[in-house]
């Protein structure tokens, strides 16, 4: 690689102004190809959840980028200020319907007649939604209804990529229709510490940086793997800092001036005359030198150091007995707030492994209310942040595998089922929560 091939001047994990990249692995792959079955053959309401930095915005774009032939498309990038006026105007514009001065129900109708004509002409219409959980609640709603109320031929396919606290905003009253009716929930698998290093190869193909890049060093791929829980974007931002190191010690070796060889060939011939003069000089001056007479030997004496044996540093498993509470560990923002036992004992859990999240809430009294009303234990609250605020999470059950977890899901009583709308989540999700 020559010396100006060590010049770092995009970052080739930036998702900034490009097409998301698909990245595939088996369990993602078998998600894909679920929502694209769903889409087609169901009509459910679809919520795709994810914490934020899964590649939920990925899995969308490759939707729509090998969306069926009969699939009408129409995305949705969510935002605060995005009103359910705002987004049937928009959809009625998509369908070409003139709006202009009708009322909103007038609007409404007309855009499901259009649907059903769409849908006449053996084409699905689809909306897809990303990051749906920072809708306004009746923006949200407008969307909930557009996909499961009226006649079948009057409804619009909806799919939501969201974060998971969406899950508690669906359990609240505004949105009873969700509570007495099917909807589908899948999650997207974060990656495994053996697909840690494909995914950067992944990322740096195309680029100076595919054969000569520092990551074939295991070392540094496992800490990539610890700090990121196996998220995309945490992966994304560990490995950009850690190309930036290897691209400035690069650039390092390769500026630092090198000897001339010419030069140290004549400077090892001066050394050589330099010596062979006082090798002369020695042999006229002191001739007894090279004619074998030998001066007197005088004896020295020096005292022995006894030889200290060490010992050969060994490795130890410390093991933190169970009734031993673990030490305390800051938050990266706010050193004065130390996290909590609960929070503690989720970061140190296998990540790989699975819990139900069963309940989210801004007011942490709620959480309280909950595990009385339904007699839990064994439950767990972390806090994060949902729009900008403090976020109280309660989960319950630590599994080694999916089915297990699926299985006692199906085991939670229907009254809290249909409060809560609990779900499946994977350990390194709520890991990575807890240390943002």
């Amino acid at each position: 690689m020559s010396t100006d091939s060590f010049q770092l001047t995009t970052n080739p994990f930036s998702q900034q102004g490009r097409v998301p990249r698909f990245f595939e692995t088996p369990e993602l792959v078998q998600r894909y190809n679920l929502i694209k079955h769903l889409i087609q053959n169901s009509e459910q309401l679809l919520l795709v959840l994810a914490d934020m930095g899964s590649g939920k915005t990925s899995l969308l774009k490759q939707l729509h980028t090998q969306a069926n032939e009969n699939w009408w498309i129409y995305q949705i990038d969510s935002t605060p200020a995005l009103s359910s006026e705002v987004l049937l105007s928009n959809l009625l514009a998509e369908f070409k319907v003139g709006h202009e001065g009708k009322p909103s129900t007038v609007a409404l109708e007309n855009l499901r007649t259009h649907i059903a004509a769409t849908r006449y002409k053996s084409q699905l219409p689809i909306l897809l939604v990303d990051d749906a959980h920072l809708l306004p609640l009746a923006t949200l709603k407008l969307l909930v209804e557009l996909a499961m109320q009226g006649e079948a031929q009057t409804r619009i396919r909806v799919v939501l990529f969201c974060e998971p606290q969406i899950t508690s905003i669906l359990a609240t009253p505004d949105f009873a229709i969700v509570h007495d009716s099917l909807i589908h929930t899948l999650d997207i698998p974060t990656l495994k510490k053996s697909q840690v290093k494909d995914y950067i190869q992944f990322y740096l193909k195309g680029t100076n940086y595919y054969y000569q890049n520092g990551f074939d060093d295991e070392r540094l791929i496992d800490d990539i793997f610890e700090q990121s829980a196996g998220h995309p974007n945490e992966i994304n931002l560990l490995a950009y800092q850690a190309l930036q190191k290897y691209v400035g010690q690069q650039q390092t070796l390769h500026t630092t001036p090198q000897p001339d060889k010419n030069n140290l060939l004549w400077a090892g011939l001066g050394i050589l005359g330099l010596l062979f003069a006082v090798a002369a000089w020695l042999y006229w001056t002191m001739p007894e030198l090279f004619l074998g007479k030998q001066p007197k030997p005088i004896e020295i004496t020096m005292p022995v150091q006894p030889l200290v044996a060490t010992d050969s540093l060994q490795s130890h498993t410390h093991v933190i007995p169970e009734d031993t509470a673990p030490p305390i560990v800051k938050l990266s923002i706010d050193d004065n707030k130390p996290l909590t036992k609960d929070e503690q004992w989720l970061i140190q859990q296998n990540g790989e492994h699975y819990t139900l999240q069963v309940m989210g809430t801004h007011d942490p009294m709620n959480l309280s209310v909950f595990i009385q009303k339904y007699q839990l234990a064994n439950v767990r609250m972390f806090e994060t942040q949902y729009q900008n605020k403090a976020w109280y999470v309660l989960v319950t059950g630590v599994y080694s595998s999916r089915s297990a977890a699926d299985q006692a899901l199906s085991q939670l009583p229907e009254p809290l089922k249909q409060q809560s709308k609990p779900w499946v989540r994977r350990l390194s999700g709520i890991q990575t929560a807890i240390r943002r």
